[in-house]
């Protein structure tokens, strides 16, 4: 019984050891043309491809605060001893979009160009102030001319 048990367990070995070593042969004579296929079908950047449709697809919104600095007494500009007062402000927040536009294809050099456009929006959800704050500020490019 042991010596019947044995002599299966090795032919299934065997035939085991056969298969494992044919499809390594396989893989090893055709490794490059499945390497090339699997290379280019995964890869390939054209506009009906997945990785086009993921690099064409705009980033997600990010956030962006703005805080200024409101000049409280700028009537008192020319009074002497009387410091400028600033008081900060914000924050007033934006959501940045990006859009890739004008996507244009280039088949003689193989590349691709467009046009990055930047958008803002106004988020009054988020924002601390609006966007009908009056804010006095100074003008800095008299100040270093």
């Amino acid at each position: 019984m042991k010596r019947r048990r044995r002599s299966c367990v090795n032919i299934c070995l065997l035939v085991l050891g056969i298969l494992l070593i044919s499809v390594g042969l396989t893989i090893f004579v055709y490794f490059e043309a499945i390497y090339d296929y699997l290379m280019s079908s995964a890869l390939r950047f054209a506009p009906d491809t997945e990785p086009f449709r993921v690099w064409s697809v705009n980033d997600p919104p990010l956030d962006m605060d703005l805080y200024l600095f409101n000049w409280t007494n700028p009537q008192d500009l020319f009074k002497k001893g009387v410091k400028p007062r600033f008081e900060e402000v914000g924050p007033y927040r934006f959501k940045e979009v990006k859009e890739k536009i004008n996507i244009t294809w280039h088949h003689n050099n193989h590349t691709i160009s467009y046009r990055h456009r930047k958008l803002y929006y106004f988020d009054p959800e988020n924002s601390v102030r609006n966007l009908s704050d009056v804010i006095n500020m100074i003008n800095v490019v008299p100040l270093v001319s």
